[in-house]
């Protein structure tokens, strides 16, 4: 093969190589838009179960399912999380810590859980003198690590 030949092929070669690097990805790309769910995953904690959903609502299914789902209350509202974990595990301790937007923790709870692999824990809290009008936090916890952080307000 001729030197004119030999670099005519591997000019072929290179664009046809750049071509199909903007095909597989390997190029400057939009990253995705962000989910439009209000939780914050962590990055990745080792723990014994995986915390996949929290749902927030003012109302629960009997198996522990938001009826409807909503970021939004109002003072009076009784708020629950349903808390959607997946994996099996035994005496896996599930913490709900409920805060303002500064951090300020307003309740904590836990309950300790023996799931068989998917399950739903659910969490309710209350403000008896009403919840004041603000943005607020809950952050869930397996086992004393903080592994997501969904966000919701009240409005009067």
């Amino acid at each position: 093969m001729s030197a004119a030949r030999r670099t005519a092929a591997t000019a072929a070669c290179l664009a046809l190589a750049i071509a199909a690097s903007g095909l597989t990805g390997c190029g400057n790309r939009t990253p995705p838009p962000e989910p439009t769910r209000t939780s914050k995953f962590r990055p990745r904690v080792i723990t014994p179960i995986d915390v996949v959903r929290i749902d927030l609502g003012t109302a629960a299914n009997p198996d522990g399912t938001i009826t409807t789902l909503t970021s939004s209350f109002k003072p009076n509202d009784t708020i629950i999380a349903a808390v959607n974990t997946q994996r099996p595990g035994h005496g896996i301790k599930l913490t709900a810590r409920w805060m303002s937007d500064d951090g300020t923790v307003i309740k904590e709870q836990s309950k300790t859980i023996d799931p068989a692999n998917q399950a739903v824990t659910d969490f309710q809290v209350t403000n008896d003198a009403g919840w004041p009008s603000g943005q607020y936090k809950l952050e869930m916890q397996v086992n004393g690590q903080a592994v997501a952080v969904t966000s919701f307000s009240v409005t009067r």
